[in-house]
């Protein structure tokens, strides 16, 4: 019985000095600045504030151009698309007479050289969004999620994606 009310007192008076010590600094500080003191406070802060490395110190990678064209070509096609659906949609609604004839013809109208541009650029764009795609996929199964599988997997979706992008195109 001794003994666990000795310990009872030293839990106690351990509790006493870190509740005194956590409740010493609990004190509202009621410092009252002006605008200007405020505003210099903050300043002189923000010059405590650690810096972080501009992008222009970092080598370019692979990772870095092929996620940026992925984004951007999945955005062309994205709007391309949309727009072309919407103009359906809408012509249909409103009696506009747009119809897959009319737009084949409009198409049609143009010279070689610009419906073979055409051609070329979504065939590339489809072909490259198909073969990131399926890189995508792998990394989704935890497959080629090493520095060397990124890599590797980054060049082969390229050549692919040229591949067939040519296949497409001609």
């Amino acid at each position: 019985m001794f003994r666990l009310n000795s310990l009872r007192g030293i839990n106690r008076r351990l509790v006493d000095v870190s509740t005194k010590r956590l409740f010493s600094n609990a004190r509202p500080r009621l410092n009252k600045l002006s605008t200007s003191a405020e505003s210099q406070l903050l300043t002189a802060q923000r010059g405590n504030r650690p810096i972080s490395p501009h992008l222009t110190i970092y080598q370019p990678q692979l990772t870095w151009y092929l996620s940026s064209v992925h984004r951007v070509s999945c955005i062309a096609l994205g709007a391309c698309f949309y727009l072309v659906t919407i103009s359906f949609g809408l012509s249909s609604l409103l009696g506009l007479g747009l119809t897959a004839d009319s737009f084949a013809n409009w198409y049609n109208s143009w010279s070689s050289t610009s419906q073979s541009l055409v051609k070329g650029a979504f065939s590339y764009l489809f072909a490259f969004q198909f073969t990131l795609s399926i890189r995508h996929f792998m990394w989704d199964m935890g497959k080629g999620l090493s520095l060397s599988g990124v890599y590797r997997s980054g060049y082969t979706a390229m050549a692919v994606a040229t591949a067939l992008g040519t296949y497409l195109w001609l």
